[in-house]
């Protein structure tokens, strides 16, 4: 299933732009598969949701109101939806399908290509998250909506600043209600003013911030964890103290660590030489978020799904611009567009394998409508 998702999000990215307008009955079929492969999944694929060894999410569809951990939000969501249908199967279904609503809905209001945007999030790191941390990933749905509502194109006559204004609300009610990892979604306002987006529209800038991200996982993550498990007197870090300690001890023999380093360094490459011709609003959010969430990723665990969310904005970056570099690169030839299209879809293919084929809380993948 999942070589077959791959193949026709690929086949979409390399053919789209030779049909006409686009509008090929084959081009809304990844649209749907992406939906209905995680609308239909079985209770096994992603670890939070297994009913047995795996998150919290079963216990709280039995009982909602039992765990004061998840956000007050979710916790009348999950009710609504037991109380609609008494189906676990449609639960997590149903959280899926809003999720990717919210962001057909974001995409079409930025005046995206769905279609696009759809086989760019299967093959990006975005995808898996949405079979396991359902919380999180329905709210940054939300959260990139509310952007594209109020930030990227206002549905009202409200001045840029009013409009910012109710998007860090909206972002604040998230933080409340939603998953309080969404708090980093606050900063993305700071990429409209005109110094940071002269210093981010600069190669030496981008290169430079990419060198020193690089330079930070291997030469200094392991003392950030250090100082993280020294932060376990002053706040109780409970079983994640076990497994930052790990970390650090084998942090020279850690193969996440070096691939992750590896990672940072061909995404980073690519981002800067794809964007070369035509950099955007979307380009210096999620060019930040990609250096963060990579050195948060190996050098601070599941710290690094926070900055996760401001990544995401890359896959709006490559929807925007995957077509238009046909056009913007004539100086310099096909044959450059060529090499860098098929470069990133490399590289995708590859954290494809890694992240979901090999990656047994998901593999191989099962539906509940056959069990």
């Amino acid at each position: 299933m999942y070589y077959f998702l791959f193949c026709i999000s690929a086949f979409v990215l390399i053919y789209y732009g030779k049909i006409k307008n686009g509008k090929n009955p084959f081009c809304y079929f990844v649209t749907f598969m992406v939906i209905a492969v995680g609308v239909f999944r079985g209770e096994y694929i992603g670890t939070d949701i297994m009913p047995v060894g795996g998150g919290s999410y079963y216990d709280l569809w039995r009982s909602p109101f039992s765990d004061d951990r998840i956000e007050k939000g979710f916790v009348w969501l999950t009710y609504i939806l037991r109380n609609m249908i008494d189906s676990y199967h449609f639960y997590y279904g149903a959280i899926y399908a809003l999720n990717m609503y919210f962001y057909y809905l974001a995409v079409k209001r930025m005046k995206l290509n769905v279609s696009v945007f759809f086989a760019i999030l299967l093959l990006s790191s975005t995808f898996y998250p949405s079979f396991n941390t359902i919380r999180q990933q329905l709210g940054l749905s939300i959260g990139v909506y509310l952007f594209s509502l109020l930030i990227y194109n206002p549905c009202n006559g409200y001045s840029l600043k009013k409009n910012i204004i109710l998007y860090e609300l909206g972002i604040f009610l998230l933080f409340l209600f939603s998953h309080h990892g969404l708090f980093i979604l606050a900063i993305v306002p700071l990429f409209l003013m005109t110094p940071i987006q002269k210093v981010l529209n600069k190669d030496i800038a981008l290169w430079s911030l990419l060198a020193a991200t690089v330079v930070i996982i291997q030469f200094f993550g392991q003392y950030i964890q250090m100082a993280i498990i020294a932060l376990n007197g002053v706040v109780s870090l409970g079983d994640r103290a076990d497994f930052y300690a790990n970390l650090v001890e084998n942090y020279g023999d850690n193969i996440e660590a070096s691939r992750g380093i590896l990672s940072t360094i061909i995404n980073g490459s690519l981002a800067i030489l794809i964007s070369r011709n035509k950099r955007n609003f979307l380009f210096y959010i999620g060019f930040v978020g990609l250096l963060l969430s990579s050195l948060g990723s190996v050098n601070l665990g599941t710290v690094g799904r926070i900055f996760a969310n401001v990544d995401f904005f890359m896959c709006l970056y490559f929807t925007s611009v995957w077509f238009d570099m046909d056009t913007s690169f004539k100086p310099c030839g096909r044959l450059q567009v060529f090499a860098l299209k098929s470069l990133r879809l490399l590289f995708w293919g590859t954290s494809f394998y890694f992240t979901i084929v090999q990656n047994e809380s998901i593999s191989p993948y099962k539906t509940f409508l056959f069990e």
